[in-house]
């Protein structure tokens, strides 16, 4: 079993965590780097989520008022 799975390595791990980046995740990037594919991958998903959506029914209802439950009944 390698060692970076070991518990004792889990201080090691958050420091390498924590060292990088928020931007090292930029999965289409811009500019010159720009994905090809990345209009392709965004009709892509307005497709799934539309298709997903067809499948439920959506009411609209009141505003209302909720019973909240009070300390006690727990």
């Amino acid at each position: 079993m390698p060692e970076r799975w070991l518990e004792n390595n889990l201080d090691r791990n958050s420091e390498a965590q924590s060292a990088i980046p928020p931007s090292a995740w930029r999965p289409f990037e811009r500019r010159p780097r720009a994905c090809i594919g990345q209009e392709l991958a965004n009709l892509e998903m307005r497709v799934i989520i539309a298709v997903v959506a067809r499948e439920y029914e959506f009411i609209k209802t009141g505003l209302g008022s909720y019973n909240w439950p009070s300390d006690d009944a727990r």
